[in-house]
């Protein structure tokens, strides 16, 4: 059954998801990446870095902070370990250019590939690793 976004069962259903998030999961950095998929093969919009207990409460945090341009979000939490990014790209929306400049500095090779972004989505992940929000499905 579709939920209509916006409807108050998707409400309910987010502030469980949500609720749920709070209990199980401790805080940790999440990074999500914002396609505007109106436009033929999606559109990078920006991408943010910040805290949630998992992806509900991620993307919740982008929209407290009014950082989330909207479209369909890819949801990351930042593994154990990672070049982490400094204060000051937190808790806003980001640019490609800043993104691949982080990236570069943290050791990366730059923007991931439509082939990378598949390969990554087709992989066997642990459940919340990433997970991929469409505004009419959350």
């Amino acid at each position: 059954m579709r939920i209509e976004p916006g409807s108050r069962e998707w409400h309910q259903r987010r502030a469980r998801l949500a609720r749920e998030e709070l209990v199980s999961s401790p805080q940790a950095l999440f990074y999500i990446s914002y396609v505007d998929e109106d436009f033929l093969g999606g559109v990078f919009v920006g991408g943010v870095f910040v805290e949630g207990h998992g992806p509900i409460t991620a993307n919740m945090r982008a929209q407290q902070l009014g950082i989330n341009p909207g479209g369909e979000a890819l949801i990351v939490r930042i593994p154990d370990g990672t070049p982490l990014p400094p204060p000051e790209m937190r808790d806003r929306l980001l640019t490609r250019e800043e993104l691949a400049a982080f990236d570069a500095s943290a050791g990366g090779t730059g923007p991931a590939t439509p082939e990378q972004i598949q390969e990554a989505l087709d992989a066997e992940l642990q459940p919340g690793q990433i997970m991929i929000l469409d505004p009419e499905e959350l």
